[in-house]
C-alpha cells in the first residue's frame, strides 16, 4: 500500500487481469470481481499463482488505499495471484484508461468502462470482457489459453 506500481514491469511474464472501478459500486465492480475471484478457483492452482488481479478504482476522492485494500481482500482471501489495487490523482487514472484503451471514467469515477482485460505473458491485452454475466466461465476458458500464448 502507497507503493508505485509500474504494470507492464510488475506484471511482465505473467498473465493479467486489468479492471478500472470503484469500490463503493452498488453491481457491476462486486460482480466483476466475484466472476475474476470464481475463475482463479477454477483454474490450475499455479496458474491462479502466478496470476494478477490489478483493481485501479476509477473514484480517486473515496478511495483510498486502505480502502481499496479492504474491499480486495474480500475477493482474495480465498485465492491465490497477485492482487493489486491502485489509486492516484485523477490524471494519473485517466492516463491509465487511455493507455488501456478504456473509456475514460465520468460522474466522479462512477460512471466507468465495465471492460475487464486479459493480458497475456507477452504484455498485450488479449482479451476483454464485457459484462455479461458468465465472465468467470469465459475467463477460467481464456485464461490458460492466453498464459500459454495461445489465444
Amino acid at each position: 500500500m502507497g507503493k508505485s506500481f509500474e504494470f507492464g514491469t510488475a506484471t511482465s511474464k505473467s498473465p493479467t487481469l486489468l479492471f478500472f472501478g470503484y469500490t463503493h459500486c452498488p453491481d457491476e465492480c462486486p460482480e466483476t470481481m466475484a466472476d475474476i475471484a470464481t475463475a482463479l478457483r477454477t483454474v490450475p492452482a499455479t496458474l491462479a499463482k502466478s496470476t494478477y488481479v490489478v483493481f485501479v478504482t476509477t473514484d480517486v476522492k473515496r478511495d483510498t488505499g486502505q480502502v481499496i485494500a479492504k474491499w480486495l481482500h474480500t475477493y482474495a482471501k480465498s485465492n491465490p495471484g497477485h492482487w493489486v489495487g491502485l489509486n492516484g490523482t485523477q490524471a494519473e487514472i485517466d492516463a491509465a484508461q487511455a493507455a488501456a484503451h478504456v473509456t475514460i471514467a465520468t460522474d466522479g469515477g462512477e460512471t466507468h468502462s465495465t471492460q475487464v482485460l486479459l493480458y497475456g505473458p507477452d504484455d498485450y491485452a488479449h482479451v476483454a470482457y464485457l459484462l455479461t454475466g458468465k465472465e468467470n466461465v469465459q475467463i477460467a476458458h481464456d485464461l490458460p489459453l492466453v498464459a500459454a500464448g495461445r489465444s
